[in-house]
């Protein structure tokens, strides 16, 4: 390892171990503990260390090469997979979803049905309430996010009309985040390859921990104008980011740099108790939002190494592109909690290593790197 990669290792070092702390601190369900465990810290610590070590490697041999074949077949394999997948969750939803009392389910997790479908499954929108289409997927959020990604991978490899077909089946899912994220994504990716003073100041900003910073919190404040301009749900997420912090006069010095361990809170907790849990404890272990939900159960410790270790990748990608959507990305953990989850950090693994192992390609952009 060079001096680059020791110091990557030393962050992963720390965070593991905060992982390892919170994972020991005892929590009243184990079993949810596991679950995060699994479903989230795991794939975050291991595919961000994989994401490192390929960025570190990535101007050495031809061995990401092979792996940039591999990871585009493997593009092309899901998507024909999601396509088969999208049409049979028309099918679910026209007939079949009834087999697997999917709204009984969500009632015993306190969630009342709507139409004999879960309440998750619809949206506020002005006085009416919107369904979201969630193909296959439990959560139409996830749908979003994963049609959402399947876009922006397909428009990185220059194949438009599929990338236009999930642009669509993130609409239909209707997730506000995701569908901001996407259009946001393809507007870097569309005016860098296009326009010499958009890419002269997106090279600006992605030089500029400052400027970074200041989209961070921009991209918030804007979700939040469109959510209130639809008035739609979206203070929910604000809770869940803001509460886990406000309450840290209450914690321990153990709680407050360790966390309360892991699965001690978030939407798992909150689905293994449903209705018997009332709203305001709910949020305040950070749930629907991936940073509140980080910061409650594995401590500020565990929160400012992962933040450290995202802020150290993306000074690390090369293209535009790339750095980009992992920026988007992580601005969107501030206010998803779905964000630190196996499914969608995949895709962002994906889209982040196929977009950089073919940036000697004219259309993509290179930045400066720290």
């Amino acid at each position: 390892f060079n001096k680059e990669h020791m110091k990557f290792m030393q962050s992963f070092f720390v965070f593991g171990l905060a992982l390892l702390i919170a994972f020991i601190i005892p929590v009243e369900l184990f079993n949810v503990k596991i679950v995060y465990l699994l479903n989230s810290f795991l794939p975050i610590f291991l595919l961000f260390l994989l994401l490192a070590h390929l960025l570190l490697l990535q101007s050495k041999n031809g061995v990401t090469d092979v792996l940039s074949s591999y990871l585009t077949a493997t593009f092309y394999l899901l998507a024909l997979w999601s396509i088969i997948g999208y049409a049979y969750g028309l099918v679910l939803y026209f007939d079949s979803w009834g087999v697997f009392d999917i709204a009984k389910l969500y009632s015993l997790k306190g969630y009342e049905p709507i139409e004999g479908l879960p309440r998750s499954w619809w949206i506020p929108i002005s006085e009416h309430m919107i369904f979201r289409f969630p193909s296959t997927f439990e959560n139409p959020i996830t749908a979003s996010y994963f049609a959402a990604f399947m876009s922006m991978i397909a428009f990185a490899l220059r194949h438009y009309l599929l990338s236009m077909l999930f642009f669509l089946f993130a609409l239909v899912s209707i997730s506000k985040g995701a569908i901001l994220f996407l259009l946001l994504a393809l507007a870097v990716m569309l005016f860098s390859k296009t326009s010499l003073i958009w890419r002269t100041l997106l090279l600006k900003i992605l030089d500029s921990s400052l400027m970074l910073t200041i989209m961070l919190l921009g991209y918030i404040a804007l979700q939040f104008t469109i959510s209130e301009f639809f008035k739609s749900s979206a203070s929910i997420h604000l809770l869940g980011l803001t509460l886990p912090f406000s309450n840290i006069n209450q914690y321990s010095v153990t709680e407050l740099l360790f966390g309360h361990g892991i699965g001690s809170g978030g939407n798992f907790f909150k689905s293994a108790y449903g209705s018997d849990l009332d709203t305001t404890t709910w949020l305040q272990s950070g749930s629907e939002s991936g940073i509140g939900t980080v910061f409650y159960q594995l401590g500020a410790i565990g929160l400012s190494m992962l933040v450290w270790i995202q802020y150290r990748i993306i000074f690390l990608l090369q293209t535009i592109e790339a750095r980009f959507i992992f920026f988007f990305y992580f601005v969107s953990m501030f206010l998803q909690e779905n964000l630190i989850n196996f499914n969608l950090l995949i895709l962002l693994f994906f889209a982040i290593i196929i977009i950089e192992l073919n940036r000697k390609q004219k259309d993509f952009t290179y930045v400066h790197t720290k």
